[in-house]
């Protein structure tokens, strides 16, 4: 994906990668090389981060982050030089953003947006704090915009939208004093309201769970689509997955709007108890 261009400079937290060994020079180069042929770059997109695996379909274990961020540092960091953008992201805001991310990503020198419910910073207990998210900025990763109470802003009346996009990007802004300039749609659900609303609240960029679409401007804001990373992603499937060429890619969003289209049918509500029952999803810790 490739934002507009005045986001082509680097910014102050882009990734960047480890230090080359010897050893991997070879192994670099090729995979710079597809990073160079690939169509756009993948956005891999994280949740919970877990010491043990979990039945909950978005919670990655801790070896399996790191191996992720081990064989996949070249092209995150190459992709980031590239955007300008961190190419990692996290959704909800989830204690273990903290505990286990932050230390693996400082420890291969990515860096990460941190796509927060603000709502529930600092009033869950499952959820990181204020001071733990200001040491993460602090460190050189962003905080941003997950919405207020993680309401399905597609559905959400005029009223509660704006108050659900004004509150949290002003609550973050206040306590961190970074500027919030992208938000990502809870549930993965938008449309063009959202978006307007959105340009309207002061947002420029909106990222979406469809990876396979092009980034475009669409109602004032950018438009970015994310991977939604799974317990069963392995990091030669994120390679894969991100040198997929422009058919490959197209055939996977046409897939994605099929499924769109089954959601639409069944209705939020079933769709919900359905996807919820599929992902081993509790609301009592992630709702």
């Amino acid at each position: 994906m490739s934002p507009s261009s005045d986001t082509k400079t680097l910014h102050r937290g882009a990734a960047v990668s480890v230090d080359a060994h010897p050893a991997d020079v070879g192994k670099k180069s090729s995979v710079a090389q597809a990073v160079k042929a690939a169509a756009r770059p993948l956005i891999p997109t994280y949740h919970e981060i877990v010491p043990q695996p979990s039945p909950y379909l978005y919670a990655v274990t801790c070896d399996q982050f790191e191996d992720h961020l081990r064989e996949c540092s070249s092209w995150l960091g190459a992709a980031a030089q590239e955007t300008g953008l961190p190419q990692i992201t996290f959704d909800d805001g989830h204690l273990s953003n903290y505990h286990f991310a932050f230390p693996l990503l400082e420890k291969y020198r990515q860096r990460a947006i941190f796509f927060v419910i603000a709502g529930w910073i600092g009033n869950r207990p499952e959820y990181m704090t204020w001071e733990q998210l200001r040491e993460m900025s602090a460190a050189g990763h962003q905080v941003r915009s997950h919405g207020w109470s993680h309401a399905v802003l597609a559905t959400c009346p005029a009223s509660q939208l704006d108050d659900e996009l004004r509150r949290s990007k002003q609550t973050i802004e206040d306590k961190l004093g970074v500027p919030v300039d992208s938000m990502s749609a809870p549930h993965g659900r938008w449309n063009r309201q959202v978006l307007a609303r959105a340009a309207a609240a002061g947002y420029s960029r909106v990222y979406i769970s469809n990876p396979w679409i092009t980034t475009h401007r669409r109602e004032g804001v950018e438009v970015l689509g994310r991977l939604m990373v799974r317990r069963t992603t392995d990091s030669r499937q994120l390679l894969r997955l991100h040198t997929l060429g422009d058919s490959s890619r197209s055939l996977l969003n046409t897939r994605y709007h099929a499924k769109e289209l089954v959601r639409r049918v069944l209705g939020d509500k079933l769709y919900h108890r359905l996807w919820s029952r599929l992902a081993s999803w509790t609301p009592e810790t992630r709702s």
